[in-house]
């Protein structure tokens, strides 16, 4: 080994003796060290990152399989609640199969006040519709509350009463008014009832044969499914009992709207065999059909919201225009 001198503190010797030299003392050639260890440093500096491109790609993938996995889960969990909710429907029709065989007939399209009120407010009835009416107190319209006024109506046979009682939990059947609430229950529009929720957190609905279809229009005049029918005026409507008046001075029940974001009021249905049913709007809450070119029939691009209902062992017929 060749020793290396130093002169004005540079060093001396040529690369190949170096490489010779102290390359050799580690078996192999120093130029080949060095060649070795910048191909190593070469190949770290070559692992690069994703490039933008590729990670909105992999953004993109896991968005996807996000959506497939809560869409499924979302299936899942509708389906499940379609089920708990035609459990439901399937009480209340056990409940109205009751009343029907004791009375012999099937329950009336009207209820008197359920409420205790001062004297002249005996007077009132109220229509059992799954239908919308404008509200006296907040000015605003509201879907009557059939199913509890129907649900209140089977207190005259106990054992059509105490089944939905004792059938459903407190989740299935509560407290509810459509009406603005009020310091005092009583002054509410429409009472407090007892009524049964589905599976969604929205009140079962009840469709009566005096009631079903379509009511919409003046003087019952299906020309105009934004105006509403005066019960008064209802050719279809013998009067209920003397001496009372409506609840209600108008309600309207169509299925139709031209309201982008809005559904109908009802799902439009006509009782089949003049029979009683019961529904739920489903998992979007809405019922009808989205009619924004006004043309009285679905096309591509409108919604039909009466597509996801959920309905027991009686079905209607549907109708979305007349």
């Amino acid at each position: 080994m060749r020793l290396v001198r130093r002169t004005g503190g540079s060093v001396v010797g040529d690369r190949a003796d170096q490489g010779g030299g102290w390359g050799r003392m580690f078996g192999y050639p120093l130029e080949a060290g060095l060649e070795a260890e910048d191909n190593m440093m070469r190949h770290r500096n070559s692992g690069r990152g994703f490039t933008l491109m590729e990670l909105l790609v992999v953004i993109a993938i896991i968005a996807v399989l996000v959506a497939i996995v809560l869409g499924v889960a979302t299936g899942v969990s509708n389906s499940g609640r379609a089920s708990m909710t035609k459990d439901t429907i399937r009480v209340l029709e056990t409940s109205l199969e009751d009343y029907s065989s004791t009375k012999g007939a099937r329950p009336a399209y009207f209820i008197g006040e359920p409420r205790v009120k001062a004297p002249g407010y005996g007077k009132n009835i109220f229509p059992i519709a799954d239908a919308l009416y404008e509200d006296a107190v907040d000015g605003a319209d509201h879907i009557i509350n059939s199913c509890g006024l129907f649900i209140e109506q089977l207190r005259e046979v106990s054992s059509a009463y105490d089944n939905i009682a004792g059938a459903l939990s407190s989740d299935q059947l509560k407290a509810y008014s459509p009406s603005q609430a009020a310091p005092d229950p009583d002054d509410m529009v429409m009472p407090l009832l007892p009524t049964a929720f589905d599976a969604w957190g929205n009140p079962i609905r009840y469709v009566h044969p005096v009631f079903d279809g379509l009511i919409f229009g003046p003087n019952n005049d299906l020309t105009d499914p934004d105006v509403p029918v005066t019960l008064e005026d209802d050719l279809r409507l013998s009067p209920p009992r003397d001496g009372t008046m409506w609840a209600f001075a108008e309600i309207r029940r169509n299925s139709v709207t031209d309201d982008v974001e809005g559904s109908g009021d009802s799902d439009g249905g006509i009782c089949r065999g003049d029979h009683p049913y019961f529904y739920s709007a489903g998992p979007d809450g809405k019922v009808g059909f989205n009619d924004a070119n006004n043309n009285g029939q679905l096309d591509p691009g409108e919604t039909d919201f009466n597509e996801d209902n959920v309905y027991g062992s009686a079905i209607p017929t549907l109708q979305k225009a007349q």
